[in-house]
This record gives structure tokens, C-alpha cells and sequence, in this order.
């Protein structure tokens, strides 16, 4: 059987029955597939995504009644609420909290779970300032030591606060002895305190290694909440976010911490995290040992026993993309042990199955952070997603990233994010944003039901795998340096990404093992290894593996001995970095091999015969096997046939909620087998029952295809017509600042200008507000300001209906041509706090002036893209564009049309005379855009986003006259930018800061958004 992946977008169903099982998270998990399949079609919102909602503005009831509404109308079932620089709104202030309180109201009248983000921006761990002010010994003393390696004593020795003299192999620590003037090799050490950041509030970043700095954040940003919130905290607030906390080069508790350890002083060893010489490699080894620990022990331990002290599910993510590099942390599935609900992020839309470094595509982060939630117990795994990938993501974009989180293990999203509005520097913070802000917002639940779908069955029954990868943790850390580049290190991370992305590929099912976590959830029982909840009968070294954990060693050697199967494409024989000979003994064992080869487990068998980019997930339940499958590709299709345990076969459709029995796959012998075929971008998935008693009460699947179906002849003409009004982004300018006029600025150059001509860099990017010491510079009596922005206007006389669009209209006094206007009362095109003129009366062909001015500088003055907006087209020119008379449009791209910087939705329309007989399609020739809508007779009939770009209307059209229509939706990407920078989907705030000046209209770049050539109507006898 072949299923057409664009008619079964399916996923699963249901939550908390009475069969269920309580994990260590407090989250239910039910074993019963069948009490899951009947909350499948309506998830609770626990499953459903749950967006950053991005306090960055002066955020008001007004704001949290509009977003949260919307929220809940596309389909999210809670939010993170996130402070981020641009917040006017002061951080864990009484206002703060009048907020936070009536926006957890909000929430909890309209079903919405509510969770609390622990930091004023990110990194988690200083509280937006707080804890350096109320505990200055979290970052008062080094954190880095900086060494300088001399052959002759300085004259003063006062800036070291170590001095070692190398003698032979080793270093004496000449600290403190009277001076020596001796030649020699010397290593002096200054004490290094870390800058102060803007973007922490004007301090340096806190040492989380240092005993006491986690408590005291937790004190200072829990406690308010604690106080404020009472009973709710664990109930409505379900738990809290860390975003990327880390750890320093060095803490003044390491040597103390590494002699308990090691029972030695570390000091004279220091220079061997740079030389390669003695026992380089085993001091490195215990100094990144010794480090992963006090991160654990001073950050991880007091976060996991507050949280479960509080009933709260504690989740987020670490910088957990860098690894081999060390610099941020040693060993992610470490501290991943110690979360109610471990998390990542994914960021971008570059798709990288190759770099040990990638984001999206990168397989070992994903299933680092399933395996650890398996070996744990926990039910949930978040993925923070999305971030970054610029304006012009799709919805195919947008599933085709989900899709392949989830097979690989995430089941609860976090999308970045939604900020409660886009004006001046914050439009360039990592876009897309999930707001109505965007053009396709309306069509969004679609998504988000099909992500919840996902959500529910892949967090319930089992994943059980049988084979345990052991990662390269140790090893890594006998080589890296916080400071020096060891080629090796590198050498190492590609060669284990290669063996994770390889076995993926093949489908083969397993685990990754963290040597931490295999230390503290370790054992061997009837030959199997044990860790955790899980145990596996195969384990596999990696290659470049060189050293294990003495735990490690004894439980492989005590597994192989019990008939345990170990893989070893490596033979390390270091243990803590000394040779051992219980290693070199244990790889002649005869169940030890070589070679790769990977015995079935009887659950599955998947044939690939077109590859594409397939992922795919199994999971057990008491009464059978749910197998999701998703192909990541964009280009090439995935087909071949599946076989599973199992007495039949149901298909999940996770974009309608339905379930279907399909009659055509085989059972025999106890298993099921059947055929996929997913297109790119498709997915795929289904239940196989352990009885087909419950079988038969299903509606039989009906494989619906479009194959031999023929166009049917339209009654009218292709309508095509824009659904809202022309927009011209005017992103140049001239800024007169107290008399002195810069022209044709870029207006994010402009905006720099203005800010460093007052001292204040720019308050709004980059930098967060400690306290109220942004908006409180805002007493300026001077600072003559005038902002002037340019439009050509020809070959028209009524100009009546173009308004001008600006942001912050409070703040300037507005001229069009001379003449002052003032703005529209309740009007606030593209973002809340707009303001929007009618100043079609004062244009004139030619060239049109637009000021704006103020009088004092105001810390709120921000200069930014400004815009006309009307019944108009535009024509390129050799400086930019012209306003011309409104023209009609066609098939093609917009941007030839005079539509270069339109972003919302284009209808195109046609009559059909439908005959009664047959079943009817809608396909799309070629187009580009984010998603289109359907519409049969002015009713919504779906959407169309992935392949093979076909709907089928059968249901919605009836016989006769009926009238046809296909909205393409594009996106802010041609309205905002960047257009002077190529998109290859990682967009950071710096993408707009290029030094663009004024230029032909040909050098823009901009989609070309359209349908090429309208769409058919297709039927089939």
C-alpha cells in the first residue's frame, strides 16, 4: 500500500487514563495506546506548543488581553513569558508583577497554562543585574586565569596572582618566595574578572560554579514569585525556563574542589592545559571531571530540588550546540539528569546533518536529550524552536522542522518567539515571530494542532531501545582547552556526529549513554546493562574513543562476562587517564566484536528503497506499537515498506484528529507490513494493535490520490487580486541632529547615530535594563531632532487614499511636504503602537518630503522603517522605487508586479461547473509563498503548504456553479529585510547593520511570492 503523505499529515492522541504511570516529573504517562486514542482529535493543552510570549516594549493589559485571545483562537495551550531587551516594563517591580498576575488570569480563564521565564533576557543566572547587586561575591573575584609565559621575571610581579617556573616536565610554584632573577621558563597567571556587558545590565556575567550564586538567583527571582503568586506556584505556573546558563573558564573553588577529588593541588599543573607534556592529558581529564561536577553540584542540584520542592517542572536548555568545544559545558546528557523536563533549542533554518556544531539537523543533540529522558523516567522534552530562521519561513518550513524534532525525541514545543511588538530595533531580534503581526497568523492552528497531535502520543507509551552508544565525553576532555585549539577535539566530535547521523540514517534504534548519568543510574542484571529505567543488550564504543570512567569499565567488563554484546570501533585503555589493564583485558572478550553490525530487535523492520531523509520513532504501549516517520528532505522522496509486531494497522491523520483502519496492509505471523511514501516534507503515523479486535469499528482508510484525475474547464476567467493595501518601505533617511544633517542613512544606521551622538550606544538592542536605568535617562531638555524620509510619486493627479505609516507617533510632530498632519485615531497598521497619517492631499508628482521631528531627545526616540500605504503600485527606478497609479495583477511574482514589498495574502479566483460524479482536487502549479488558503464559495476549505501542493475538495464543493478561490499569503520578509544581505535562513540582529546606502531597485533582495499560473481543478472518475 502506498500512502500519499499530503493526505495523512498524521499524529496522535490522549493523555492520563487509569492505566497511567506516575514518573519523577509529576507527568502522567498512560501505557494504553487505546485511552490515548480517544483525546487524539483534541489534546489538552499541556500538549499543545507553548510560545515565548516576549515582554519587549512597554507591555499593558491591552497587550495580554489581544496576544493571549490570539494564542488561544491558533491553537497554543500556554506561554513562557520572557523578558528581552527592548522591555520598558521594569523587571520584578510591582508593576511587573500587576502584570504578570492579570496576564495568569487571563490565562487561566481562557484554558492557557502559564510558566514562568527566570531571567531578565538570557543567560539564566543573574537576575537582570540583581544578583550581582545583592551578592557581589557571584562574580567579584577571576574567573579566567590569563597566563604569560616569559623567560624573564618582570619587574613587578604585583598583577599575578600565580607564578610557576618550569623545571624539567614539571612547574614549581615560586608564588610568594623571594625574587629570583635566574633564567628559566616561567608561567605567570593574572586573575582575570570579566567585563561588564551591556547586555547583562552593565555587569559581568556571575560564576555558577561558585557555591551560593544559584541559591541566591533562585532567591531573588523565585522568591517575588513565591510571594506573589502563592498556591498558584505548581498549579496554574507550571513550572520555569533556564535559558543557556554556563560555566566559567576557572573559579577560585577549583583547586580546593580538585585536590577533594583528585588529592592534589592542581596549581603546578596549570600550564598543561596549554603544553603538551607529562601527564597533559590526565590533568585536563580531571580538571574538566572536576568542573562538570561543581556546575552539577552548585547549579543543576539546587534548581532540581527547588523545583521539586515547589511541585514545578523545571525545563530550558544549556548552549548545548558548541560540544566537542567545552566552553560552555562538559557533558549535556549530564545535567539534563537533573530536569523535570530536559530541553534544547534549535535555532535557524539551516538544516546541517553534518557538523558537530549544527543546531537544526544536528541528530546527537536531539537524541542526547531523549535518551537522558529515558534512562530518567521523564515524560516531556522541549524543544525551544524556530529562532533566527528569518521572515520568509514557510509553513512546509515550519513542519519539516517540527516533524524532525519530534521523530528524533522532543514532544513539546516552545516556538520563538512572540513578541508583543516589532517596533524599531526589535523587528531585527531573531525573527519570525508568532504574532498576528505576521501575514499568515490566521492559518497558524493548523500547525498547531498538528504539533499537539505529536505531542500527545509521543509522549505516552515507551521508546525502548536495545542499544547503547557510549559518548566520547572523556576522551574530549583529555584534549580540550578552554584557551588553545587541540585539532583533536575536533577530530573526535566529527567522527562521533558521523556514527550518530550514519546510524540514524540506517534506522537503527538507540540511546546515547552519558558516562555522569551511567555512574549514577548504572547496573548489570541478567546480562543486560542498566541505566535507569532503561537496559540495553548492545552497547557500542565509538571510534577515537581513548578513555572511560573506572564505573564504566567495571560495568562493561561485568556485562560482557554476564553475555552482555559490546561493538568496539575503538579500544580504549585509560581509565580517570591512566592505563588500564581491566580495559585491555576486557576488548579479548568473544563478545566483543568489531564490526558494525547491528542484529534486528524484532520490532521493526524498515526497507528503504528511496532514502530521502528519513527519521523515525517506535514506541511501545501495553496493547501495541505507535511508529511516527518524517522525511526531512526537501528534495527527494522517502519509500519502502515497514514491518511491526502487530495484528493490523491504524493511521493517525494528526491535521484532522481522525483515525483509520487500513485494510491494506499484510498481517501474517504476528507482524504487519505495509508501504510508505513520503514526498519531502511528508510524514507518516500510525498504531499497530498487539489484537485486531477494535479493528473493524474504525472507518476504513481511503487512500486518496489525484493520479489520473483531469483539469476541468474553468467557467470564468483567473481573478487575481491583492487583499490589502500596497506598502513601500521607506528605509532611508537624513538625520539632522542640533543642526548638523547626515543624509541617506540606512535607518539602522541612523538610529546608531542618533543614540551615540547622547552617549546611549542604542538602550533598546542588546542591552538590558537593569532596574529603571534606561527609561530614567529619559530627562533630555535639549537635542534638536528631524528625521527625513523621501518617496517619488508620478503619473497620477489623486494620490487621495496613500497614508503614511510610522512608529512611535507620540514621540515626533509629522510634515508631509511642509504641512503638518496628525495621526488616525484607533488606526495602527502592522503593529499596535503605529501610527498611520492620511496624507494623499499634500502629495505631488515628483519627489515628496516626509519629517519628522521632536524636541528634546527622548531615550524612546528610536528611528526605523517608515511607510506608504495605499491603493498604488511600484516601479523600480536606479534609487530605489517610484509610487505609480495603481495597474492590475496576474499570475507571476508579485515583486514584478508592483507589489515588491507586499507581504499578505493575493486571491485568485475562478468559476467551475462541478459535475456530481467523481472525486475533486485542487492543485497548484507553481507558486511561493508561506501557505495558501482555499476557499470554495467564500467558505474556508483548508490549506495548502507542502507537497505535492493538492487538496482534495471533494466534500467541499457541490454540483454545479461554484466559485473557487486560493489565497497566497507571503511574508514580512519583502517588508522588513533584510534586503541587503542574502537570507540563507540565519537571521541575527547584525543582518541589517550592512552600511547600505541608497541604490537601484535591482540590487534588493526580495522573494518572489505568487502563484506562477493560478491553480486547476482536477477530477477523477
Amino acid at each position: 500500500m502506498k500512502i500519499r503523505i499530503s493526505v495523512l499529515l498524521i499524529a496522535a492522541a490522549a493523555l492520563l487514563s487509569a492505566s497511567g504511570t506516575k514518573t519523577p516529573s509529576g507527568q502522567d504517562r498512560t501505557q494504553v495506546f487505546s485511552s490515548v486514542a480517544k483525546r487524539f482529535a483534541e489534546p489538552g493543552n499541556e500538549f499543545r506548543p507553548a510560545p515565548f510570549w516576549v515582554w519587549n516594549g512597554n507591555v499593558t493589559r491591552e497587550d495580554a488581553d489581544r496576544m493571549l485571545e490570539d494564542f488561544k483562537e491558533q491553537g497554543f495551550g500556554g506561554v513562557f513569558i520572557h523578558p528581552r531587551p527592548g522591555m520598558e516594563t521594569i523587571y520584578l517591580s510591582d508593576e511587573w508583577f500587576d502584570l504578570w498576575l492579570y496576564s495568569l488570569e487571563k490565562c487561566r480563564q481562557l484554558g492557557l497554562e502559564t510558566w514562568i521565564y527566570d531571567e531578565n533576557s538570557y543567560p539564566s543566572g543573574f537576575a537582570g543585574g540583581h544578583v550581582q547587586t545583592d551578592w557581589p561575591e557571584s562574580w567579584n573575584h577571576p574567573t579566567e586565569l590569563e597566563p604569560t609565559v616569559t623567560e624573564k621575571l618582570p619587574e613587578d610581579l604585583s598583577p599575578y596572582c600565580i607564578c610557576l617556573k618550569q623545571e624539567g616536565e614539571s612547574f614549581r610554584d615560586i608564588t610568594g618566595e623571594p625574587r629570583t632573577d635566574d633564567p628559566g621558563r616561567y608561567y605567570l597567571y593574572k586573575g582575570i574578572i570579566p567585563p561588564s556587558q551591556r547586555w547583562l545590565g552593565g555587569f559581568p556575567y556571575v560564576d555558577l560554579l561558585y557555591p551560593g550564586t544559584t541559591q541566591h538567583f533562585i532567591d531573588i527571582t523565585m522568591g517575588p514569585y513565591k510571594r506573589e503568586l502563592g498556591k498558584e506556584l505548581g498549579r496554574s505556573v507550571k513550572g520555569s525556563f533556564t535559558d543557556e546558563p554556563h560555566w566559567q573558564k576557572w573559579t577560585p573553588g577549583m583547586t580546593e574542589a580538585f585536590r577533594d577529588d583528585w588529592g592534589y593541588d592542581l596549581t603546578t599543573s596549570l600550564p598543561l592545559m596549554k603544553e603538551e607534556t607529562g601527564d597533559w592529558k590526565q590533568f585536563r581529564y580531571r580538571f574538566h571531571a572536576t568542573k562538570l561536577r561543581l556546575f552539577i553540584d552548585n547549579w543543576s542540584k539546587p534548581w532540581n530540588r527547588y523545583c521539586e520542592d515547589n511541585n514545578l517542572i523545571w525545563t530550558g536548555h544549556y548552549w548545548e550546540h558548541e560540544w566537542p568545544n567545552l566552553r560552555n559545558g562538559g557533558d549535556n546528557m549530564a545535567m539534563y539528569e537533573y530536569h523535570q523536563m530536559p530541553g534544547i533549542d534549535m535555532l535557524f533554518n539551516v538544516y546541517d546533518p553534518v557538523s558537530p556544531l549544527a543546531q537544526w539537523g544536528n541528530v546527537r543533540s536531539v537524541k542526547e536529550l531523549r535518551s537522558a529522558a529515558n534512562q530518567t523516567g521523564q515524560t516531556r522534552t522541549l524543544s525551544e524552536s524556530y529562532g533566527g530562521g528569518g521572515w520568509d519561513l514557510t509553513f512546509q518550513d515550519f513542519k519539516r522542522y517540527a516533524d524532525w524534532e519530534y521523530a528524533l525525541g522532543v514532544n513539546f514545543m516552545c516556538q520563538h518567539y512572540s513578541g508583543v511588538t516589532i517596533e524599531g530595533v526589535r523587528k531585527f531580534d531573531y525573527p519570525d515571530f508568532f504574532t498576528r503581526y505576521s501575514p499568515w497568523w490566521s492559518n497558524y492552528k493548523v500547525l498547531n494542532d498538528h504539533v499537539a497531535r505529536l505531542s500527545l502520543v509521543l509522549s505516552q507509551g515507551e521508546q525502548r531501545n536495545d542499544i547503547l552508544l557510549i559518548e566520547p565525553n572523556s576522551t574530549v576532555w583529555m584534549y580540550a582547552s578552554h584557551r588553545y585549539t587541540q585539532p583533536r577535539v575536533m577530530k573526535i566530535g566529527k567522527a562521533f556526529q558521523s556514527l550518530v547521523t550514519s546510524l540514524n540514517s540506517d534506522q537503527v534504534e538507540f540511546d546515547h549513554g552519558s558516562e555522569t548519568i551511567i555512574r549514577n543510574l548504572g547496573s548489570v542484571r541478567d546480562g543486560r546493562l542498566v541505566v535507569g529505567k532503561r537496559e540495553y543488550s548492545t552497547v557500542i564504543i565509538p571510534p577515537m574513543c581513548e578513555n572511560l570512567f573506572p564505573s564504566t569499565a567495571a560495568l562493561l567488563a561485568d556485562f560482557a562476562k554476564n553475555g552482555g554484546r559490546i561493538i568496539a570501533l575503538s579500544e580504549p585503555c585509560l581509565e580517570d587517564a591512566v592505563e588500564s589493564g581491566r580495559l585491555r583485558a576486557l576488548w579479548q572478550l568473544p563478545s566483543v566484536s568489531r564490526s558494525l553490525d547491528i542484529p534486528g530487535n524484532g520490532h521493526i523492520r524498515i526497507q528503504q528503497v528511496e532514502r530521502g531523509d528519513l527519521q523515525h520513532q517506535r514506541r511501545e504501549f501495553s496493547d501495541g506499537e505507535l511508529l511516527f516517520l518524517a522525511n526531512s528532505s526537501l528534495e527527494k522522496k522517502a519509500a519502502g515498506r515497514v514491518e511491526l509486531i502487530g495484528a493490523g494497522l491504524e493511521v493517525l491523520d494528526t491535521f484532522t484528529g481522525e483515525i483509520f483502519r487500513d485494510d491494506h496492509a499484510l498481517v501474517s505471523d504476528g507482524k504487519v507490513s505495509f508501504e510508505y511514501d513520503l514526498p519531502p516534507a511528508g510524514h507518516l503515523l500510525v498504531f499497530a494493535p498487539r489484537k485486531g479486535k477494535g479493528l473493524k469499528r474504525l472507518p476504513a482508510l481511503q487512500r486518496v490520490s489525484s493520479d489520473g484525475a483531469v483539469p476541468l474547464e474553468p467557467a470564468s476567467s483567473l481573478e487575481v487580486k491583492r487583499l490589502e493595501d500596497n506598502y513601500l518601505t521607506l528605509e532611508f533617511c537624513d538625520l539632522t541632529v542640533d543642526g548638523k544633517t547626515t543624509g541617506d542613512l540606512f535607518v539602522a544606521d541612523a538610529n546608531l547615530s542618533l543614540f551615540d551622538h547622547f552617549g546611549w550606544t542604542d538602550p533598546w538592542e542588546k542591552r538590558v535594563q537593569y532596574k529603571d536605568d534606561i527609561i530614567a535617562c529619559d530627562t533630555l531638555s535639549t537635542g534638536d531632532i528631524t528625521v527625513t524620509y523621501r518617496f517619488e510619486a508620478k503619473g497620477g493627479t489623486d494620490w487621495s487614499g496613500l497614508e503614511f505609516v510610522c512608529e512611535k507617533p507620540r514621540l515626533w510632530e509629522v510634515r508631509i511636504n511642509g504641512n503638518e498632519v496628525l495621526p488616525m485615531e484607533g488606526v495602527h497598521p502592522l503593529d499596535s503602537r503605529n501610527g498611520c497619517y492620511a496624507i494623499g492631499k499634500h502629495v505631488r508628482n515628483g519627489t515628496n518630503t516626509i519629517t519628522l521631528h521632536r524636541n528634546p531627545m527622548s531615550v524612546y526616540a528610536e528611528i526605523s522603517f517608515a511607510f506608504i500605504k495605499g491603493g498604488f503600485s511600484v516601479e523600480p527606478s536606479d534609487t530605489g522605487w517610484t509610487i505609480v497609479p495603481a495597474r492590475e495583477i496576474g499570475p507571476g511574482s508579485w515583486k514584478d508586479q508592483g507589489m515588491p514589498f507586499y507581504s499578505w495574502g493575493v486571491s485568485y479566483s475562478q468559476t467551475f461547473d462541478v459535475p456530481a460524479a467523481g472525486s475533486k482536487f485542487l492543485r497548484l502549479g507553481g507558486w511561493n509563498g508561506t501557505v495558501c488558503e482555499v476557499l470554495v464559495n467564500g467558505k474556508k476549505a483548508g490549506t495548502i503548504f507542502a507537497r505535492p501542493w493538492e487538496i482534495d475538495l471533494s466534500d467541499a464543493l457541490k454540483t454545479g456553479t461554484n466559485h473557487v478561490e486560493v489565497r497566497c499569503t507571503g511574508s514580512l520578509a519583502n517588508l522588513y529585510g533584510p534586503h541587503f544581505k542574502p537570507r540563507y535562513g540565519k537571521m541575527c540582529p547584525n543582518d541589517w547593520y550592512t552600511g547600505a546606502r541608497p541604490c537601484a531597485a535591482s540590487r534588493y533582495i526580495l522573494e518572489d511570492y505568487g502563484l506562477d499560473g493560478g491553480f486547476s481543478l482536477l477530477v477523477k472518475q
